[in-house]
């Protein structure tokens, strides 16, 4: 390496590596990977449940039991919210028609 120079500006980071004449770009790099944290491998146990039952999943699968999961949470607490505002409404409605007619009502 014959000079590094760090280049980051607000939109962002930029390290710039010079390497000596005659010299291959992907040893130094390759080198770098290696000797440092500038590439990190590490394996993950992606375990989970599935209909009750525990099941090793890959990235696609995963997301897409996310993706129900989330739907069916946001499908009922919107079908609960929509009961609430209902049985709201269905009061509302009532204290209108009781406005309407406070004469009888008194």
């Amino acid at each position: 390496i014959a000079e590094l120079r760090d280049e980051s500006d607000k939109d962002g980071l930029r390290v710039v590596i010079e390497i000596k004449r005659g010299e291959s770009g992907e040893v130094v790099v390759n080198n770098l990977f290696a000797q440092t944290q500038l590439q990190n491998v590490f394996g993950i146990n992606m375990v989970a449940l599935e209909n009750g039952q525990p099941r090793t999943l890959n990235l696609k699968e995963m997301l897409e039991a996310f993706i129900r999961h989330r739907r069916e949470v946001v499908t009922r607490r919107t079908l609960y919210e929509l009961k609430k505002a209902r049985e709201r409404g269905h009061l509302l409605e009532g204290l209108a028609v009781a406005i309407s007619n406070i004469d009888e009502v008194i």
